[in-house]
């Protein structure tokens, strides 16, 4: 994930799910489990902004 999309994101504030999975009261340590994975992979997350859904394809990149 590049920074730039990450601060897009921000602002949407409110996260609801992770590859269909909804997060609800998630701990974070499982919502940093399901965000890692291989470069090159792809997630989709569910983003919530003034009460409108928001799905979000990212594109996973190597952590520096």
């Amino acid at each position: 994930m590049h920074a730039h999309h990450l601060h897009h994101i921000q602002h949407l504030r409110v996260y609801n799910s992770i590859d269909g999975t909804q997060m609800g009261n998630m701990h974070l340590d499982k919502v940093f489990e399901m965000i890692n994975g291989p470069a090159g992979s792809t997630l989709k997350m569910t983003l919530e902004r003034n009460s409108a859904d928001y799905d979000v394809t990212l594109t996973r990149g190597q952590a520096k």
